[in-house]
């Protein structure tokens, strides 16, 4: 293990060092984007979901720690709830998150209308990897624990999987998640158990993608990108020698994203050859929606969120804090940081 940080602290200090975006290279005579799925949503199965694009609206937690939204094209910003709310999912015209709170009487999960901007409370529970599919919520109270579900009216509460439980996500009728350092899927009804080849040590890193799983697997300290098919009977090797630590995987055009140490690097799946998207070292969170990236950069003196548009590289500040291009934040990185 501390040969891993050792390496792990190497790689990120290696790319740290760079601070450029990419080029567009020539776009392909047959451009073809990569839908992806994470039940209904745009992510892969990570913790906290705190950034979300949602049809031209921006959410996000602003610098007085409020729920607000902005819209991408008009700039007309809304503040939904003053106060900090994780988790977010945005479903058919509500707003559902978890608000922390000292105050028992008001810690729990709520639902917020956009249209009246009615808060509800609609359960008491403690809620991490919150996931809002239909008239379902899927949450743990826990990193480590098992998974609950429960109606969008706080009805019905259940636990369909009472073992460990690391990341997972939901994909038609099942649940995704790692477990002790293993795969496994169980029906969203919490029957038929399935745990896929042991072969493998799992991390929690992984996204369904086109029904297929993409995720990482370790053999003697050796971690290698999967493709496994949704029942477990194919598994393909797609990148030998992958690096284990990187999370929240994201597909667009071919290309595989992902996050460390607050940059955005992304790697062909032919080979893996890895360039730097945006390498400030500054970023927080990130989403891509229909080749729409969307980030915020966030330190103690920066809070700001930025969207790309992936085809054209084109740039613009969403959530405006400072009045210096993105080249210059860029420049100015490690002073900021």
């Amino acid at each position: 293990m501390l040969k891993r940080k050792i390496i792990v602290m190497c790689i990120a200090l290696l790319i740290m060092g760079s601070y450029f975006h990419i080029q567009v290279n020539a776009e392909p005579e047959s451009k073809q984007i990569i839908s992806q799925e994470l039940g209904k949503t745009h992510r892969s199965a990570m913790v906290g979901i705190d950034l979300v694009y949602k049809e031209d609206w921006v959410y996000f937690i602003n610098d007085s720690k409020q729920l607000e939204r902005r819209h991408n094209k008009t700039q007309e910003r809304e503040i939904l709830y003053d106060g900090e709310m994780t988790n977010i999912n945005v479903i058919n015209g509500y707003v559902y998150g978890f608000v922390l709170s000292d105050d028992a009487e008001k810690q729990g999960i709520y639902k917020l209308n956009l249209q009246d901007k009615a808060l509800v409370r609609i359960s008491d529970k403690y809620a991490v990897n919150l996931i809002v599919i239909d008239d379902w919520i899927y949450f743990k109270e826990d990193y480590e624990v098992g998974i609950l579900r429960m109606k969008t009216d706080g009805s019905q509460l259940e636990e369909v999987y009472k073992g460990h439980a690391s990341a997972y996500t939901v994909y038609g009728d099942h649940i995704y998640f790692t477990t002790d350092g293993k795969f496994a899927r169980i029906g969203i009804n919490g029957e038929g158990f399935h745990r896929y080849d042991d072969t493998y040590e799992y991390w929690s890193t992984f996204i369904i993608q086109d029904n297929s799983i993409y995720t990482i697997g370790d053999i003697d300290e050796n971690s290698t990108l999967l493709k496994i098919s949704l029942d477990g009977k194919k598994m393909e090797k797609v990148i030998e020698d992958f690096p284990y630590y990187y999370y929240d995987i994201q597909f667009y055009d071919g290309y595989m994203y992902y996050e460390d140490d607050g940059n955005l690097l992304r790697t062909t799946l032919e080979a893996y050859n890895e360039e730097t998207v945006y390498g400030t070292g500054l970023m927080n969170q990130y989403t891509i929606s229909d080749g729409q990236l969307l980030f915020s950069l966030e330190t103690e003196d920066l809070s700001e969120v930025w969207h790309v548009d992936l085809s054209t590289m084109s740039e613009k500040r969403v959530v405006p804090k400072h009045y210096a291009g993105y080249d210059e934040l860029k420049k100015n990185s490690q002073s900021i940081g």
